[in-house]
């Protein structure tokens, strides 16, 4: 039977569900929550594969006498699969090394978002935590490769990685912040922690403290401040036309899309002032960043007040959303402060109805974040943002 764009664009859905079990999880769909996304070379040339076969079938498919809606269909079928496959091509791999948004970081984050509702569950997630033990391998045997090929990440990131990891697995394991899990109501939830921290410690930790072993190995190799940029590596500037494409879906080069952004933030510099004048009693720029930057008085001094601003921030959002939006999403958004990963970040709702949007604050250093910030920080992360 020859393809249709509704039955292709199943399909092609149900292949991303299987391909990130990680992210078939976090959305509620059950059927792969023993394991955890591969990260062997060999896996990233399968998926690469798998989207040029999509890609050729959605180009294959007979436009006549499609809808308008199918149409559309197809093309954003044929984008994502073509400039996709072109994207995963880029061993970015090799060299993902990442103290602020690296797994070390976000594994603790992710798990508690994992919908962890019957006994099933809980059985898949100990096979799961032992499996994640073997992705951590496939990730660090990827650092190997990028060593190989001369592609390694920037010193700086090598060593706060392996700092991060030490720090890790210095901490207590019966404390361990993989053991934050949903607990379901028909499970022994020591029993099933005990299960987890066994698979922590015989599979999690071990695989870390290689992947350690390695950094600590490749500090020396890393790359210094003055090439940290992807253009430093071997097919470096290739990898970053492709990400361009990727995440804008224009053909502007780096230089370009940088260069936006110098000519956006100098055509702000008068609106500064004009506010600077009003808010702070001086419109020299300087000055102005001075005050923004180094005035406590402008900045949190504790975790909970900054958390208290954003959802106030999300009162005032969603009470105006329905101005502005005719359709708004079921699920709610919430607040939460987390101790590691990037200044903020956002994890999409169980498509379930098990989880809500969650909009995460790193607090772990308040006085980094200026009371002026919460507002848009807040709007960009949760509502009407990435929410």
């Amino acid at each position: 039977m020859p393809d249709t764009i509704a039955g292709l664009a199943d399909e092609y859905w149900q292949y991303k569900l299987r391909q990130s079990p990680a992210t078939a999880h976090l959305l509620g769909y059950h059927e792969y929550d023993a394991d955890f996304d591969e990260a062997s070379r060999e896996a990233e040339a399968r998926h690469v594969a798998a989207l040029r076969d999509f890609a050729s079938r959605a180009e294959a498919l007979n436009t006549a006498g499609m809808t308008r809606d199918e149409r559309v269909s197809r093309e954003v079928l044929l984008y994502e699969t073509t400039v996709g496959a072109d994207h995963a091509e880029s061993p970015l791999a090799e060299f993902d090394v990442n103290h602020e948004v690296g797994f070390q970081t976000m594994l603790p984050v992710i798990v508690t978002q994992f919908p962890v509702l019957n006994a099933e569950h809980a059985a898949d997630m100990v096979r799961k935590y032992r499996v994640i033990g073997l992705r951590i391998d496939e990730m660090t045997e990827r650092f190997r490769e990028g060593r190989a090929a001369g592609r390694v990440a920037p010193k700086l990131m090598i060593e706060r990685t392996a700092e991060a990891i030490t720090s890790y697995l210095g901490s207590d394991p019966a404390a361990d912040r993989l053991l934050n899990v949903q607990v379901p109501d028909d499970v022994d939830e020591q029993q099933f922690k005990g299960e987890l921290r066994d698979a922590v410690t015989d599979a999690i930790r071990p695989a870390m403290e290689r992947q350690r072993a390695l950094l600590l190995d490749l500090v020396d190799e890393g790359r210094p401040n003055e090439a940290v940029g992807i253009s430093n590596v071997p097919g470096g500037e290739d990898m970053y036309r492709r990400a361009v494409k990727w995440h804008t879906s224009t053909d502007l080069t780096p230089d370009e899309v940088h260069q936006i952004g110098l000519d956006t933030i100098a055509s702000l510099n008068d609106e500064y002032r004009t506010l600077g004048s009003e808010v702070l009693g001086t419109d020299d720029l300087e000055q102005i960043y001075s005050q923004l930057r180094d005035d406590p008085e402008l900045h949190f001094d504790d975790g909970e007040t900054i958390r208290q601003a954003s959802e106030a921030a999300m009162g005032k959002a969603k009470a105006a959303m329905g101005d502005w939006f005719g359709r708004l999403p079921r699920a709610d958004c919430l607040v939460k402060e987390t101790p590691t990963g990037p200044l903020a970040f956002y994890q999409r709702p169980a498509s379930d109805g098990s989880r809500p949007g969650t909009f995460y604050i790193n607090t772990a250093d308040p006085t980094r974040w200026g009371k002026f910030e919460i507002e848009a920080m807040s709007y960009h992360e949760g509502i009407p943002g990435h929410h």
